[in-house]
């Protein structure tokens, strides 16, 4: 799940501008734990982590599909398959999970790498645990 994508959902682009422009104001001025003020962001987070999280040019973006010109180099350099998981209803998603899961079908490299939807799950995936354990299962049989 990307923190940025996630956020490019939730507020506007106006709210997301003057966040980042507070944010690199204080990094300028030497107070990267400074944090950002509530009238500007809904919840509380420091410039340092702001930036971390949201601006979509962290090397915390390691699933960069809200961002069309960013490659995701630290998912390619996993060396083992991958099991990716998307919940079907997650609340957080800007976009269909079936797009999501797309995304990480294109983008995994190594052999025996997955992407599947868990429908109807929201972001915890609580209450589909069973389910998650017997996909989890039935990927490492193959």
């Amino acid at each position: 799940m990307s923190d940025y994508a996630a956020m490019r959902h939730e507020v506007t682009p106006e709210v997301y501008k003057k966040a980042k422009t507070e944010a690199q104001r204080f990094i300028a001025a030497g107070k990267p734990m400074a944090l950002l003020d509530e009238s500007l962001w809904p919840e509380i987070v420091s410039a340092q982590r702001w930036l971390s999280l949201y601006s979509g040019t962290s090397e915390e973006e390691v699933f960069p599909y809200a961002l069309s010109d960013k490659q995701p180099e630290a998912l390619r350099a996993v060396k083992v398959p991958i099991l990716a998981i998307v919940a079907g209803a997650d609340e957080y998603l800007d976009r269909s999970a079936g797009e999501l899961a797309s995304w990480f079908r294109e983008h995994l490299v190594q052999p025996g790498s997955q992407a599947v939807v868990v429908e109807g799950s929201l972001h915890n995936l609580k209450g589909h645990e069973s389910e998650i354990m017997e996909l989890i299962s039935q990927w490492r049989r193959k």
